[in-house]
This record gives structure tokens, sequence and C-alpha cells, in this order.
């Protein structure tokens, strides 16, 4: 199972969450440190360090942990798609520690990493039409390390629905 929280000990995100809406992550300089070590150039750092700083980001950003674990602990696949046509874009880069002082070590975040991709891999399977594609130049962030893979499936999206959907008129 993925599990989407630190190891061991006091998640400060949590207290963060309270905390936001009173101004205090936001002057903490937190969020723009972190932003710091991430991907992309500088204008979409300075982007993301405005999205991230609005009182309400943190909630939302813990929530879809939170989904995300909830559907974990069901354990059990989501319905088939049939033939609904589905790529699924994969990080290829390896997994590595980034700058940013972190909790996680190495070796979790890759155990992290290998259920992440066995997930992917299911989520594929649930489509007779399902495609997962690798990013191999791409980590996490493949909308800025490669955009055309999205910009090429999204073409090959349309292409395949207008398809169905010509299909189906006849």
């Amino acid at each position: 199972m993925f599990d989407p929280t630190p190891p061991g000990g006091f998640d400060t995100r949590r207290l963060g969450e309270f905390l936001a809406p009173l101004g205090v992550v936001r002057l903490s300089g937190e969020i723009e440190r972190a932003v710091s070590y991430g991907p992309g150039s500088d204008e979409h750092k300075q982007r993301t360090t405005v999205v991230q700083n609005q009182s309400h980001w943190l909630s939302a950003y813990l929530a879809e942990f939170d989904a995300f674990d909830l559907d974990q602990k069901m354990n059990r696949l989501p319905p088939s798609l049939g033939n609904l046509p589905l790529i699924v874009l994969s990080r290829g880069k390896d997994v590595q520690q980034g700058g940013m002082p972190s909790y996680y070590t190495l070796e979790i975040l890759q155990e992290r990493e290998d259920a992440w991709q066995m997930m992917q891999k299911e989520l594929t399977a649930l489509s007779t039409q399902g495609r997962q594609v690798i990013a191999r130049e791409s980590g996490h962030s493949i909308h800025l390390d490669q955009p055309e893979l999205i910009f090429g499936a999204v073409q090959e999206m349309l292409t395949k629905v207008r398809s169905l959907q010509d299909e189906n008129s006849d």
C-alpha cells in the first residue's frame, strides 16, 4: 500500500492546515523555500508560490492525500473501463531525494515509487485500449519536462474519441 503520510511522528502539514488561513504559513516562507527546490522556470516557480500561498491551498492538498488514502484502504480495483481510450503518462527518471531536507530516505522514496508504478500499470489495464507512456526524461513534472508528451496524448485521445463517436453515430 502507498502511504502518503510521513513515516513515524508528527505531520507538520496538518498544523499548517490550521495556521494557513491566519497567514502563518505564507509569512514563514516555507512555501517559497519548498518551491525553490522544485522543477520549472523562475516564472513557473513564482506562479506555483502564489497558488500555494493561498489560505485554502494546503487544506485542498491534504484532502487529496486523505482521499487517496481512503481509496487505498478500500483495497479494491476500480471497475473495468471497457474499451474506453486511456493513456497513462508515467515518470521515467529514477526517483531521487531532492535538494530540500526530507524525512523520506531514498529507500522509502523508492518503495513509494515502486508502489506508484504498479498502480499505474493496474490503471492502464482497466481499459482494453489502455496504454502507458513512460516519460523517459521526466520526473513528477511531465508537464514541465516533456510537455510534448501531454500534447501528443491529448491529440491521440481526441482522435480516438472522435472515432468512437463516428462508430456510434452510424
